[in-house]
């Protein structure tokens, strides 16, 4: 049987890998820095896109494996990105600061 970690993360960064996978680098409240992976995220209708944005804060639910972390549940709570969409030189400035 395997361990659910419940933690609240801040979305670093996402690299897709594969036909509908990504890889996430999370900064998390109770593990730090995370790497994982989600299963079938890119497709349309995923439940976990709308929380596994870049730059989101959302509550996960994750599973240790033998290589690395999955993602298995994402409930989001904000999204940095869309609130400073209107303003370019603070989404530079974020970009910058998270590459």
């Amino acid at each position: 049987m395997h361990r659910l970690y419940h933690t609240e993360g801040f979305v670093l960064s996402s690299v897709p890998y594969g036909e509908a996978n990504r890889f996430y680098k999370i900064f998390t409240r109770h593990l730090g820095l995370v790497r994982g992976s989600a299963q079938g995220v890119r497709l349309a209708g995923s439940k976990l896109r709308s929380g596994l944005l870049d730059f989101s804060n959302s509550r996960f639910t994750l599973v240790r494996g033998r290589l690395q972390w999955r993602i298995i549940s994402v409930i989001p709570e904000f999204n940095i990105w869309i609130s400073l969409s209107q303003k370019k030189e603070l989404r530079l400035m974020f970009g910058r600061v998270f590459a």
